[in-house]
Formats: C-alpha cells, structure tokens, sequence
C-alpha cells in the first residue's frame, strides 16, 4: 500500500489500463514535497484547531500501482490525486492510501478480500475503485462484471465510506468484441445509483486513440499502461471528478475550504463566501470549487 502526502499544483487529464500479469501490491510509505512551492508558516492556533482530515483509498489493479516500463517502473496516479486535492482544500490533511496489484481480475474473489483486507484497517471517507482490464481480455461477460463491482463497491459502502467508481479506460486494442463490452460494462457502472456512490467516465476522459502520435508517446506506454506523465495526467482528471463530487452533493448549505472572497454564481443563498480563481470559471480546474463538509468525511 502507498501513503502519499503532498502539496503541488493542479493538473488535468486522465487514463487507466490494465495488465493480465501478476504481481504483488504496490507497497511503500512515501512523502513527497514540491520544491517550486513555498512552505507555509505555522497556522494560528485556531486554524490548526479547524483543520481536519480526509482519506482516500484507490484501489485496482496495475493502472491504480502505476505499473509502466514492464513493471521496472511505477508511479501511481494518486501521486498527482493528492496534489491536486491538497492545493484545493489547504484547510484539511488530504491522505492517500494506495493499493494496486497488477494483474489482478475485478470479478474474481481476490479482489474483493484484497479490498476487504484494505478497509478493515482503517476507516476511508473515499474510496476510488477502478478495474475490469483484465477480466475483458479474460472475456469475462459484462454482467457479471458488474455484479462483482457492486459487491466490492457494497464493501466501503456498508463501513460509512463514499465510492467513487472509474470506468474502463481505452487500450490500444480495438477488437469489436472487446470495445463492444467495454462500452456496455462502462454503462452499467455510469448508470449506477446508490447513496453515497458516484462514477467518473474514466474512459471518455483519457482517450488513447484520438491522440497524437507524439501525445501516445507522451502519455501512453505500452497501449495498455500509462507513463509516469500519462499517471500524472490521469490524477488530476480523478481530483476533479472527486472535487465534483464534493460540489455536486445535494445540499442546503455549502462551504468551501479556501480563504474568503467573492461569492460564486449560483451560491448567493450561502453564507459561505468563496475566492475566485483565475482562469475560465467554466472549467472546474480554473473556477470555482464548492465543498460540503459532509461531503468530505
């Protein structure tokens, strides 16, 4: 398992692969520190009394460890899920927790009892869930698929924990059958409803084939796995689904964990005031970001 704690700036972008090999789970205990980023003073007393926590688990298989470079290289996308959510929640201790096993089958027991392992341990306000790379090469049909994520899915569900669900991105093989049920077991998933479960369309935010030679090369590492630049990308498409999420939650009152300023459109109802940030407002990564409390923990 990975723990990373950071501050860095936000990125955009996403992917998500798998290997039908078989590894261990990705384990090490890392702290990262952007050095272009100043570090901030101590807090007043009352800030530091304020400031609460979140954990995040992401859990999968070889696209969550971060597998490239057949394995002699690993960089997770939660490196990059962490910065993001730092830089836009400064007021709370963001932590993200790490497992990913390459080669592992999402409709297979192991799966399950991994994740099942991994949530005994300790309580997770959020926990990412991505897989089925492997069980589509493995021609496992949709449906069953689906029943194997609900299952998994019920796990963090049923200990208080919120799920965020990945669909499965695309892979450099374009076999009718495969993408024919990719495309259906990524409807079933997006189709999904259940309180405290949200989907993110992974698939269709990190494309592979509408890209340039030179963006497969930079982002794409054997067709099915991502770079250490392509991971990167795929961590910020994830922060901002998630901080979507947080945003997107039905609320009669909401906060935002950023220093005061001008109130956002369509918040005039709060009290909560929120800064502005440069950029086009229309986009989540450069406008405004809208948070529950609840939402978070």
């Amino acid at each position: 398992m990975t723990t990373t704690t950071t501050s860095m700036t936000k990125t955009s972008m996403t992917t998500t692969s798998m290997t039908t090999t078989s590894m261990t789970t990705t384990s090490m205990t890392t702290t990262f520190h952007d050095s272009t980023t100043p570090a901030r003073p101590p807090p007043s007393t009352s800030t530091a009394m304020a400031t609460r926590s979140l954990d995040i688990l992401c859990f999968g298989d070889s696209l969550t460890s971060g597998f490239y470079a057949y394995g002699l290289g690993s960089h997770p996308y939660s490196i990059r899920l962490q910065a993001r959510l730092q830089a836009a929640l400064p007021e709370t201790t963001v932590r993200v927790h790490t497992n990913g096993r390459p080669g592992d089958y999402a409709a297979f027991d192991g799966f399950r009892t991994r994740l099942e392992a991994e949530c005994s341990k300790q309580h997770f306000d959020w926990v990412i869930i991505l897989g089925g790379t492997n069980d589509l090469a493995l021609h496992v049909e949709p449906p069953q698929m689906y029943a194997a994520f609900r299952r998994s899915w019920a796990i963090p569900l049923s200990q208080g924990s919120r799920v965020l669900a990945l669909t499965v991105p695309e892979t450099e093989c374009r076999a009718a059958r495969l993408v024919s049920e990719r495309a259906h077991l990524n409807r079933l998933i997006l189709a999904h409803r259940e309180p405290n479960f949200h989907s993110f369309d992974l698939h269709s935010s990190l494309p592979f084939h509408s890209l340039s030679d030179d963006e497969k090369s930079r982002y794409w590492d054997d067709g099915v796995h991502l770079t250490d630049k392509g991971y990167d990308w795929m961590g910020g498409l994830v922060a901002d689904a998630l901080l979507e999420a947080f945003s997107s939650a039905d609320s009669a009152e909401a906060t935002c964990p950023r220093s005061q300023g001008p109130n956002s459109p369509g918040t005039a109802r709060h009290e909560a005031l929120l800064e502005e940030e440069g950029g086009d407002p229309r986009k989540l990564s450069e406008g405004y970001v809208v948070v529950r409390k609840k939402d978070l923990w």
